[in-house]
């Protein structure tokens, strides 16, 4: 799982759901969350940290397309492992690792290795709000 350090800027509710926008180390946050009661935490000027898992991150190194995806994370492919069918990386935007799995063929055929700049892409229903503990 990947965590930033984020802080939320604006949160609109339409009840179930809450859309929230903020800004972290890595670049802008979106996320959209669907729930019952938002929990307390959530509110402008909040700082929390803003997570997605490994698996729930697309990679692209030629992005100037028009796309719905609003988490764009920028950053340089600082490590690759390639295992079977699948292929880890990490990206590191503005000094933050972030992991990514993604198949071993897509690797191949995007070209991969450290040092290739490359932007990490998650969807808005993906990305978690977790509250940020006392020492954060």
């Amino acid at each position: 799982m990947n965590y930033i350090p984020a802080t939320i800027e604006s949160i609109e509710v339409a009840p179930p759901i809450t859309y929230i926008c903020g800004c972290s180390i890595a670049g802008p946050f979106s996320s959209l969350i669907i729930h019952s009661e938002r929990p307390t935490f959530i509110l402008a000027g909040a700082k929390v940290h803003i997570g997605f898992k490994e698996s729930d991150a697309a990679v692209s190194i030629d992005f100037n397309a028009r796309i719905s995806i609003r988490n764009r994370f920028y950053g340089t492919i600082t490590t690759l492992h390639k295992q079977n069918f699948l292929a880890r990386l990490t990206v590191t935007c503005n000094g933050i690792p972030l992991a990514a799995i993604i198949s071993a063929q897509s690797a191949e055929k995007l070209g991969l290795f450290p040092g290739l700049s490359a932007t990490l892409l998650v969807k808005s229903s993906l990305i978690v709000i977790v509250q940020r503990g006392l020492n954060d």
